[in-house]
């Protein structure tokens, strides 16, 4: 058997600077742990009798937590607040008080609410589709230049469902997502037909149990016990996201790394899925839907180990080098078609 590493705070701040965290101090590591970000010793120090010294505390695991503190502070570097990093670390699996992690899901929708209260302050003769589609008229349209098979009348549609307490989602119709008149050259832009089915089809949906009054109520009524249950239904996706990554990494293996660079940045847009999934899985728990995610979670894991699994993924190693070829190929086909046409993509505009 073999020994376990046992780790000391000094110990601990040793080893993440020599892997090039070296503004972790000392006292770093006791406020990490005052904050509950790291573990609790496993055994604590105390006095070894008169003229004895002073035995130290420990972790028994050291290098589970070598690889916490690693995390906490990238996650404190990327998102600059210790109150950030309690529900990443949890999404990862590291033990973290739930008290904690429920006050990490209940800020956020707090500042928006507050955020929303404040820009309606004063509009009492709009209805809130006006408010918020005034809003989108005047915000940047990166979303849509990212997106060009995305319309502005969808995104206002999606963001009706998500913040508008009185949107009725009956009303969602192909017909809402009428052609938008190319702004550059006056050919007409018709939004994606999959995209539109799909909103159309799950707006009730989405109304019921995703917007952003359902997450409200779901998350004052959330307990330590809701948060228990929805802990094993995460240890379940980090799971099925382990199996997906790993065929990802090896499909893009062949990657020159200038393409790659950014996807280590990925951690933000993941963390932040994470988020939502955790907030609908409470929400539809909180409608009766528990039983049904009990028996069907489980059974997407199976899938996806029974298809990602090492056979396929040496597959994908093997192939790596065509697929990545031929996705630069299409890229270079699109930009020169972008290229032909002498503009970029275009805003889309209310009709």
């Amino acid at each position: 058997m073999t020994e376990p590493k046992i780790l000391t705070e000094a110990a601990l701040v040793a080893e993440l600077q020599g892997f090039g965290y070296t503004n972790v101090s000392l006292r770093t590591i006791e406020e990490w742990r005052r904050r509950e970000l790291l573990p609790k010793f496993d055994q604590k120090g105390g006095g070894l009798g008169k003229g004895g010294g002073r035995r130290r505390s420990v972790w028994m695991d050291g290098p589970a937590v070598i690889e916490q503190a690693a995390w906490v502070s990238d996650l404190i570097r990327v998102y600059g607040r210790m109150e950030s990093a309690y529900l990443p670390l949890w999404l990862l699996g590291y033990s973290i008080p739930l008290k904690r992690v429920k006050q990490a899901l209940r800020q956020p929708a707090a500042k928006l609410d507050q955020a929303i209260r404040k820009e309606m302050k004063g509009k009492d003769g709009l209805v809130n589709e006006d408010v918020i589609d005034d809003l989108l008229s005047k915000t940047p349209r990166r979303i849509l230049k990212n997106n060009p098979s995305l319309s502005l009348d969808q995104l206002s549609a999606v963001y009706n469902l998500l913040f508008n307490p009185d949107y009725d989602p009956g009303e969602l119709t192909s017909d809402e997502f009428t052609p938008c008149e190319d702004a550059s050259n006056g050919e007409p832009h018709t939004p994606d037909q999959d995209q539109m089915a799909f909103l159309s089809q799950y707006a009730p949906l989405i109304k019921e149990h995703l917007s952003f009054e359902r997450v409200k109520e779901t998350l004052r009524h959330c307990t330590v016990e809701d948060l228990k249950t929805v802990e094993r239904d995460v240890a379940i996706l980090r799971k099925i996201v382990f199996h997906l990554g790993r065929t990802v990494k090896a499909m893009v293996s062949a990657a020159p790394p200038e393409l790659t660079k950014g996807f280590t940045d990925k951690w933000h847009f993941l963390f932040f899925l994470g988020r939502m999934v955790i907030l609908a899985d409470l929400s539809l728990r909180r409608s009766g839907y528990g039983t049904w995610i009990d028996q069907n979670l489980p059974c997407v894991l199976d899938v996806i180990r029974a298809a990602f699994n090492e056979e396929r993924e040496a597959e994908f190693l093997a192939k790596s080098p065509e697929m990545i070829a031929d996705a630069e190929r299409k890229m270079e086909e699109l930009k020169s078609e972008r290229d032909a046409k002498g503009t970029a993509t275009p805003e889309r505009r209310l009709q």
